[in-house]
């Protein structure tokens, strides 16, 4: 990712609509599934830190980056948990943590079996990797490029990956969904017009922000019993099998 980005990110994460609907969603993801009390949870990507700060809160987290700049802007934040770490080989032993999580990280990487392989190994036995990342390959555009993203993802994609790593699939759909249509519109404005727009790493004003963020935000009450089938970004959770053991 580029360094202007971080900046960006580190600048949007605390109220922009996008970032306090996916955390939303994400957290509570990560408070349903995770099997014991206080985890210790690895952040995978954990950027400018503000997730990495809520998970904090739920167990004894630390987060990693391959971003220096993005360490710093942690840091910056005030956390002291973060790392220096690569995605594709992660320097912790293995059955070592009860939660990992991966927001909008793996499309970053190109070989995304090895991530899954690498996260399944330090998994303990009966321990969840909680993951969201764009959707479908065909709404790729300049927000993907700029952003370094190497592919989007359908769930069944997912699904297939995840199950030949070894994972058992515990929950899998798509969230950001009541905003796709109009999101979807706008996108495709913006490729006839060869434009950025309102969804692409931009500030988004009062009260239209405010107005998306309570919309998005809402999901979390619906997918606890539905899951969608459509949306901007796949959700997923998978368990290392109790049946693993620890080596």
């Amino acid at each position: 990712m580029e360094k202007h980005l971080h900046k960006l990110f580190y600048d949007l994460e605390k109220y922009h609509w996008w970032s306090l609907g996916i955390r939303k969603i994400q957290l509570h993801f990560v408070r349903k599934f995770t099997p014991v009390i206080r985890p210790d949870i690895l952040d995978i990507g954990s950027g400018p830190g503000a997730t990495l700060a809520e998970l904090s809160k739920i167990g004894n987290a630390i987060g990693i980056d391959s971003s220096r700049y993005a360490l710093y802007l942690a840091r910056r934040r005030g956390l002291t948990n973060v790392r220096y770490g690569n995605v594709t080989k992660l320097q912790y032993a293995s059955n070592k943590f009860d939660c990992v999580t991966l927001f909008d990280v793996i499309e970053h990487v190109k070989d995304e079996k090895k991530v899954l392989s690498e996260v399944y190994r330090i998994l303990n036995p009966g321990g969840i990797a909680v993951i969201t990342s764009p959707a479908y390959m065909w709404l790729y555009d300049d927000h993907d490029r700029m952003n370094h993203h190497f592919k989007r993802y359908t769930a069944s994609e997912f699904n297939n990956i995840s199950i030949i790593a070894g994972f058992t699939v515990k929950y899998l759909g798509y969230c950001n969904s009541f905003l796709f249509p109009g999101i979807i519109l706008v996108k495709l404005i913006n490729k006839l017009f060869k434009r950025h727009g309102l969804f692409n790493n931009q500030e988004t004003k009062e009260p239209l922000n405010g107005i998306l963020k309570i919309i998005f935000s809402s999901e979390v009450y619906f997918l606890n019993a539905v899951r969608f089938p459509f949306g901007l970004s796949i959700l997923v959770v998978l368990e290392k099998p109790e049946s693993e053991g620890k080596r």
